[in-house]
This record gives C-alpha cells, structure tokens and sequence, in this order.
C-alpha cells in the first residue's frame, strides 16, 4: 500500500490525476477492475461514507447498502478474481528471486572442495582381506575444521549423500562419503555390519 500526503487538494486532483502518467496507470491497471461506479452507486456510496451518522445510527436504508454492498465503501468498484490471483504470482515470483540470489551468494561466499580418492585397507577377523573403498573428501573454504564421516544407507552409495555432505562442508567441516563394501565402486562382499567388516572399514578410512 502507498500512502501520499498531498500539500493541498489542487496537488492531487489537478496535479496527480490531470497528468498523462495518471492516464497512463489507469489504463494499465484497468482490465484488472470492473468498469466505473455509475451514479446510483456513487452516491449510495456517498451516503455510507459520508453521511456517516446513518450507518451509526442504524437507518434501514444505509445498513442494508453497507450490508450489500461493503464494497462501496471503498472508491472504485471491487476488484474482479484475477487481481488477487496477479498479485499473489508477483509476490511468489520476488520470493523465488531472492531466495535464487540468497543461494547464489551463499554457495559463492563459500566455496565446497571436492576430491574423489580410492582407500585401500585390509580386514576380516585376521585382517587380510583387501578391500578398494570409493571415497569422495569434501572440504570448506577454511581449514583445519571438524570433521564427519558421512555413510550411506542399504542400496545407496556416496552419491547418495553428496548434498549432504556439500551442505556441511559449507557450514564448515571436512566430510569424508564412502560407499560400502559391496556397493558402489567398493570391492568386496556385504557383511551387514558386521565389526570385521563395515565397522572395520569405516574405522581405516579415517586414518
């Protein structure tokens, strides 16, 4: 809503509503409200804005058009349904503008690096068994930081959490993804985590 204080009348209905960009608003906004408030409506209108002390006071005739048509206390006629619709869609669309440049800036501020490694490491209940686990290290813009190790559930991979790995390391850790043995590119078999096995894995691959 834009709410202007004119200096005298003369300002707005001479100045303001007798320039060509006035002419030029009402017809761009236009298709957007019914056609004129004929005579009869005006001055119903009139009647209920200002003669105020009939609606005060109750009178029939004032009550009924106030309960008819509140429109008419307005200046205009009412909007018609697209205008609401219009207005809801530009409010949605500056909403997913600025949400666009928030992310665009964000992820620019804050670079995420990305370095996919193969670790190999050794175990089974003898620990001889070798195993080429498929890795990717995340790292934030500043380093040293804390650091996560983000696994994946059954059936996925360390593509499965990439995202979330990217949105920690934005927030400031190093995140090591890993897919398991057996999935992914890792070698080896699936052993359900077993302590020998996945517990074993993800323990090495830290170090």
């Amino acid at each position: 809503m834009l709410l202007v204080r004119w200096a005298n009348l003369g300002d707005h209905t001479e100045g303001f509503r007798g320039s060509p960009a006035f002419t030029r608003w009402r017809e761009i906004v236009g298709p957007f409200f019914r056609g004129a408030t004929t005579g009869g409506a005006r001055q119903r209108r009139r009647n209920c804005v200002n003669g105020r002390r009939n609606c005060v006071n109750g009178r029939r005739n004032c009550v009924n058009v106030c309960r008819t048509a509140p429109h008419l206390l307005l200046r205009g006629a009412p909007p018609t349904p697209e205008a609401p619709l219009l207005a809801l869609g530009v409010v949605l669309l500056l909403l997913a503008a600025l949400a666009t440049v928030a992310l665009t800036r964000s992820a620019a501020a804050d670079p995420v690096g990305e370095r996919a490694l193969t670790v190999d490491v050794k175990d089974g209940p003898a620990r001889d068994q070798p195993v080429a686990i498929d890795a990717t290290l995340f790292t934030p813009a500043v380093t040293p930081a804390p650091a996560v190790l983000l696994a994946h559930g059954f059936g996925g991979s360390k593509d499965s959490v990439a995202d979330q790995a990217r949105t920690l390391a934005r927030d400031g850790f190093v995140v090591l993804t890993y897919s398991a043995r057996g999935f992914g590119r890792t070698s080896g078999q699936i052993a359900l985590n077993s302590p020998d096995y996945e517990v074993t894995d993800a323990g090495l691959s830290l170090g």
